[in-house]
């Protein structure tokens, strides 16, 4: 899904939101900010282990499907290249070149930010959504543009998890 659209009666573009109009204050709201904004209630996921349930499927609806994940998780699906501990990849040092990956989607435990793991990451990346805890300071990540933000929950009396999505835009710091 393109997070652009045009709206039809004004002709002017706009950022998808659940609510589009030709009046003033949409406009207004709409040129302050071009970051798609959504909340995801997610179910709890019923995994064995470490995994972020519907989430991959809504990042593919959604946003597009990503041809890299960091983190082999449950509800990533097979055939996806994954970069794991599990296959002999550290995100510390990738033997990747530089922005090898046009979509990549990262899951990281969420005891730490592994700030030097992510930004390893996002050197291979064009583009990379986060699901964390956490939200990610963009100067972290050179050449970032924020794209969206969506809160995700899993279900209640959980931790709520923001997606965040960047993208390498050239002559941004």
């Amino acid at each position: 899904m393109d997070i652009n659209q045009v709206c039809k009666k004004c002709g002017k573009v706009y950022m998808v939101t659940k609510v589009h109009s030709c009046s003033e204050k949409a406009d207004v709201l709409t040129k302050k900010s071009n970051i798609y904004f959504d909340f995801w209630a997610c179910q709890r996921p019923l995994t064995k282990k470490w995994g972020s349930g519907q989430v991959w499927g809504r990042i593919c609806e959604t946003l597009s499907q990503p041809d890299v994940a960091f983190g082999k998780t449950t509800g990533i699906p097979d055939g996806i290249f994954y970069v794991d501990k599990s296959n002999g990849y550290d995100w510390i040092k990738l033997p990747f070149k530089d922005n090898q990956f046009d979509f990549g989607y990262w899951d990281p435990p969420y005891d730490r930010l592994y700030k030097k793991e992510g930004i390893e990451i996002w050197r291979c990346c064009k583009r990379l959504a986060i699901l964390h805890t956490h939200i990610w300071p963009r100067a972290w990540l050179k050449s970032a543009k924020r794209e969206a933000m969506i809160a995700v929950t899993f279900g209640p009396m959980k931790r709520i998890r923001c997606l965040q999505v960047f993208r390498k835009i050239e002559g941004i710091t």
